[in-house]
């Protein structure tokens, strides 16, 4: 597999004593940056990993920006099954989903269609997310 798209994001937290202040707008302007940046829409995704296993905020936020960018798309959270990551979900996240891309159609394997959308989401504000394709990377 490989990046087809990337999109990054930051929205000043409201608060600032808050530890944990992740931006729903700026998840949003990152999956919308990553499909531009990839010349897809939501629609040609098979699925979105998050990097959240369920941290509170960050999974609330998630959904929203989801619910208003990637409607009808499936959401794996590998956190979930393995255990919250924090830093390391995003590469958790990334080789879960280069993972279900490359093995698409075997026993057990979620299926991600032929792409898939990496969702990592900042504790106070910043929102990166980035397109893979399953096809194989030509090494020319």
């Amino acid at each position: 597999g490989q990046v087809c798209g990337l999109g990054f994001a930051y929205q000043a937290p409201a608060e600032a004593g808050r530890l944990v202040r992740p931006s729903a707008d700026a998840v949003a302007r990152a999956i919308d940056g990553a499909l531009s940046d990839a010349g897809l829409q939501a629609r040609d995704l098979g699925r979105v990993v998050s990097t959240s296993g369920g941290l509170p905020g960050v999974f609330e936020c998630e959904a929203a920006a989801l619910a208003r960018s990637c409607a009808g798309v499936p959401v794996d959270r590998p956190g979930k099954f393995w255990g919250e990551a924090h830093a390391a979900g995003a590469g958790q996240a990334l080789l879960a989903a280069l993972g279900w891309l490359s093995r698409a159609g075997a026993a057990g394997v979620p299926d991600a269609g032929s792409h898939a959308l990496v969702l990592a989401t900042g504790l106070r504000g910043s929102a990166s997310a980035a397109v893979l394709s399953g096809a194989p990377v030509d090494p020319a």
